[in-house]
């Protein structure tokens, strides 16, 4: 009782500006806790390809740095690949580039299939191998992304029925680094 006492006697001598403004900040904090927006969830398939400048800044200052980056300057883009990826690529039956179009400020993802492959299922969704364009390919790295972050199947089939299941967890980390700095660039994260 005795320490509660010395508390009250310092706080009753604090001058009443001080005294109003740990009122005035703690309450803010109340309020701030009571008001608190609620997370909305992440929508990985809806998307208009645009980025900010800050998310291109932490790109190219942090990440790019894994990426072997190519320049297509007829067609306005830089095209970046996974080092990990290409040291695995003659074992994967797709292989991923991201495409910075900076003529307009947007970014893509690229989804190179091989010749003889003809489905990629992704978990209980199957994507059949023809021309894709910047939707498909964008619905296809979402539903890859989600796959591996929940640990689910991952196939490619080939024309002679052949499957190719990523389960090594080096493919799988290779998969998500890739599409995590794809949707972080879109700043859907």
């Amino acid at each position: 009782m005795n320490i509660f006492n010395n508390i009250a006697q310092r706080w009753n001598r604090l001058i009443p500006p001080v005294r109003w403004m740990v009122y005035l900040f703690s309450g803010i904090l109340v309020l701030s806790f009571l008001f608190a927006p609620t997370p909305s969830p992440h929508d990985y398939f809806n998307t208009d390809f645009s980025y900010t400048s800050s998310s291109k800044i932490y790109f190219n200052n942090v990440r790019s740095y894994y990426y072997i980056r190519s320049n297509e300057q007829k067609a306005g883009f830089h095209s970046y690949e996974l080092k990990k990826q290409r040291m695995r690529a003659e074992e994967w039956p797709f292989t991923l580039l991201l495409l910075d179009n900076w003529r307009s400020e947007e970014v893509y993802i690229n989804v190179e299939m091989d010749s003889l492959l003809v489905a990629l299922e992704v978990d209980t969704t199957r994507y059949m191998v023809k021309a894709f364009n910047r939707d498909d390919m964008h619905a296809i790295a979402a539903s890859v992304y989600l796959a591996v972050k929940e640990n689910k199947i991952v196939k490619a089939v080939y024309s002679d029925s052949t499957t190719i299941v990523f389960d090594d967890r080096k493919d799988r980390k290779a998969l998500e680094t890739c599409l995590f700095d794809y949707f972080r660039w879109l700043d859907i994260h």
